[in-house]
């Protein structure tokens, strides 16, 4: 009988020292995989940033000519959360954190990029007139719950003021304008011109000049408008602090509203910048188990004209 109880204490540890082992694989196997899912949610959505820079046409630096831009645009429920300010523009040629008292990194994206330019017919004969077409884009930091996330908001395109005004022909130009208005885009701009006020004209249904909107706001394009853009993956992006190893923010002060895990730096002059994107995204595996965290960052050069 003692030998028997001896044997069956020794099987019992045994099995629960395997059963610990399982659980304990188990765990650090779901962990693994939720951490490279979120390692790809995050790749994915600033590869998608990447791809809205690499055809910009500018990068809006926090100042008050960007300000007047951003109160332009129409985003409804994807408008920023309090404390988001866009990049301070620096000229250093590198990025560094911020310096103490400095509050030049960013947590609010906007920009306009290049679209697909469209031929548009003057009423006479086969003659178009070929026309470049904008679109502002913007990448912010919402709430969802208490779950911080992304929008994306997309703008209808604009056509580019200059293309419409270099056809001198009234009727042609009024035919010009009217086409537009039928292929969805009701804007005109002058992408070189920084003040929104002087650069932004609203098309004319009659096919008149156009004139400038200087009360006109700017809409959401069909279809453009990607609210919380980490809900799907079960993921938010990481709020000021450290999770493991990961540090948030990475270049920013930790200040209320700002940046938490999502970082813009912006540097350079004239028609070349230089963009500093850092993303953290974080996630629970199951509740009592340790929160999977990834940080995805890259360089993405702007050419302005």
């Amino acid at each position: 009988m003692l030998e028997a109880t001896i044997v069956f204490l020794i099987v019992t540890l045994l099995t629960g020292m395997i059963s610990q082992s399982l659980m304990s694989l188990s765990r650090n196997q779901r962990w693994s995989e939720r951490q490279t899912g979120a390692l790809g949610k995050a790749e994915q959505l600033v590869h998608g940033i990447q791809n809205d820079l690499e055809v910009a046409v500018r990068v809006f630096p926090e100042s008050a000519a960007s300000r007047a831009v951003l109160a332009r645009l129409a985003l409804g429920e994807s408008a920023p959360i309090e404390g988001s300010r866009m990049p301070l523009a620096t000229s250093r040629g590198w990025f560094e954190p911020d310096a103490p008292g400095a509050q030049e990194a960013g947590n609010l994206l906007v920009l306009a990029r290049s679209l697909p330019a469209i031929e548009v017919g003057t009423g006479y004969g086969s003659q178009t007139a070929r026309i470049d077409r904008y679109q502002f884009v913007v990448y912010c930091l919402t709430l969802d719950g208490a779950r911080l996330d992304i929008d994306r908001w997309a703008s209808v395109p604009l056509a580019r003021a200059d293309d419409i005004a270099a056809v001198f022909d009234p009727d042609a130009r009024a035919n010009v304008v009217m086409g537009l208005l039928a292929a969805g885009v009701p804007l005109a701009w002058r992408p070189e011109d920084p003040v929104i006020d002087t650069s932004l004209y609203e098309m004319s249904p009659t096919g008149s000049a156009p004139r400038l909107g200087t009360n006109v706001a700017i809409p959401a394009g069909n279809g453009e408008i990607r609210r919380h853009l980490l809900e799907r993956a079960k993921l938010g992006v990481a709020r000021n602090g450290r999770i493991g190893a990961v540090r948030v923010p990475a270049y920013a002060h930790d200040l209320p509203g700002h940046p938490h895990g999502f970082e813009i730096k912006l540097d350079g002059d004239g028609a070349g910048r230089l963009l500093l994107v850092r993303l953290v995204v974080a996630g629970e595996v199951r509740p009592g188990e340790p929160p999977v965290a990834s940080a995805v960052e890259r360089l993405v050069s702007v050419r302005e004209p």
